[in-house]
């Protein structure tokens, strides 16, 4: 009752804020939710704190509010300060109910809050589809976050529990010190068209994280990536380190895994973030993403949702392929091996190119793109998360961090390229048996491919014998996984 009158007296004193839920998901998929709505009595507060223990499937909602569009467009800096001081209110007056609680439950509850406001932040549904430069972070004042957690810190008595909650209030206090801060390298494999490039290497450079090194590692068949980078770096001189590398392209013929390759072994940074040249990144996404990385020991994959640009850079009018619509506009932190099962389902690569995700270089062992004794070519990034999703948990952030860029003069436009990566899906598919899915479900989607083989085979039958040739040495392989699994489904 107490809380339903605080809640009650929050609304007559901001009657146009309104949070909506945060939600929990239960091993029976079956979602509830708790509403701190004047509308709607709370029920089960005690559960709130119970949500670290659902195995720790944690979905977190953006914190949204009912105001008119002109309202939100010219108080939203006020908003948003009135939001965090509310839930510090919230919290404060609601602390007999948490106070017999485990310490290590108080840690995950107010660094949940800490997520929640964060992503609050890029609340993107006041963004036109076209204006991608409207999207912008909001500075908010952070003070009464790190005057709450100084405040638990101080009533903790389990050690391990403090020290963390100590580690977390330093984080919270030193956001914006660089020195504080690990080094991310943001490694750029370049192939040709230095126009992409540019735009590229701007958002990388314009990266409001404080402390990142850029690799750019030149794979073109010209030179112009390399006149443009020696005036470039001149210009910026010490202001920004960068380094750059031009690379044979005649000696690998590899789709670029060569490249990928040799700047990660390179990169001196702790955590790895990629940029294709032709797509873009948002200032904020480093900055965003490593507070998972940094708070969270056990994840080791940060993505986010993305959306498509055109050549001219423009948001992408069509609708798009399955994997690039929002896989959901929640914050979800969940164990790794759920993740790697739905990104292998066919067309269902949500987590996104190299450009997209963050992870640990040290999580990645000796290579980027290796998966169990397989190098793969064209799908690196999806091996790349599989190895790194079966150490840990990932994080999906259900804002647009990056922009991927569609043109016509894409690699994934050569049939070749097609190939390689059938090629690859074949391989991954098996060598995540046992691991992400069954041998059972393996061979379902193995069957599909073979199918698939079958009629390309008719349809280079006379059109390309060469290619024929190709696809009907894929397809050998295809069966001969499928005799495995069928053997060992038969005996099992």
């Amino acid at each position: 009752h107490g809380f339903r009158d605080l809640i009650n007296h929050m609304i007559r004193f901001y009657p146009k804020l309104r949070f909506l839920y945060i939600k929990g998901l239960f091993k029976t998929r079956e979602l509830k939710s708790i509403s701190l709505d004047s509308q709607e009595i709370l029920k089960d507060w005690e559960h709130l704190m119970s949500l670290r223990n659902i195995e720790g499937k944690i979905l977190l909602s953006n914190a949204e509010v009912s105001l008119d569009e002109s309202w939100i467009l010219d108080h939203q800096s006020f908003m948003k300060g009135i939001f965090l001081k509310s839930f510090v209110r919230v919290f404060e007056n609601t602390a007999n109910l948490i106070k017999n609680k485990p310490d290590f439950v108080v840690l995950d509850f107010i660094k949940k809050i800490f997520y929640l406001f964060e992503i609050e932040q890029w609340d993107d549904s006041l963004i036109a589809e076209n204006q991608r430069e409207d999207f912008q972070y909001n500075q908010v004042d952070y003070d009464p976050l790190v005057k709450m957690s100084r405040k638990i810190l101080s009533d903790m008595s389990d050690e391990v529990a403090k020290e963390r909650m100590k580690f977390f209030t330093e984080y919270l206090t030193g956001l914006f010190d660089s020195y504080k801060k690990p080094l991310v390298s943001v490694l750029i494999p370049v192939y040709n068209q230095l126009g992409f490039f540019k735009e590229a290497l701007d958002s990388a450079v314009s990266q409001t994280y404080p402390n990142i090194e850029i690799v750019i590692g030149d794979d073109s068949t010209n030179v112009d990536v390399r006149s443009y980078m020696d005036k470039f770096i001149k210009k910026m001189g010490l202001k920004q380190s960068i380094r750059y590398y031009f690379l044979n392209r005649e000696t690998h013929k590899d789709f670029g895994a060569y490249n990928k390759s040799f700047l990660f072994k390179i990169a001196n940074g702790s955590y790895i973030s990629y940029l294709s040249h032709d797509d873009i990144i948002h200032p904020e996404k480093i900055r965003i993403m490593m507070h998972f990385l940094i708070l969270e020991p056990e994840v080791r994959l940060v993505t986010s949702y993305r959306k498509l640009i055109t050549e001219e850079g423009e948001m992408f009018a069509e609708i798009p392929p399955l994997s690039y619509k929002r896989f959901s506009k929640y914050l979800i932190i969940d164990d790794g091996l759920a993740f790697g099962r739905v990104l292998l389902k066919p067309g269902a690569n949500y987590i996104g190119e190299p450009s997209t995700a963050m992870f640990r270089k040290k999580d990645s062992e000796e290579d980027f793109g290796n998966y169990k004794g397989w190098r793969a070519r064209m799908a690196d990034d999806i091996a790349q998360w599989l190895k790194l999703l079966g150490k840990g948990r990932g994080v999906y952030i259900p804002v647009p961090l990056n922009f991927t860029r569609i043109h016509k003069s894409q690699l994934t436009w050569n049939f070749e390229t097609k190939l390689a990566g059938i090629e690859d899906s074949i391989e991954l598919l098996f060598r995540s048996v046992g691991e992400f899915i069954t041998h059972y479900e393996a061979y379902v989607m193995l069957m599909e491919a073979s199918e698939n083989l079958e009629d390309m085979i008719l349809h280079y039958q006379e059109v390309s014998p060469d290619l024929q040739e190709k696809i009907l040495s894929l397809h050998q392989k295809c069966k001969f996984y499928l005799k495995e699994l069928r053997d060992f489904i038969l005996q099992t």
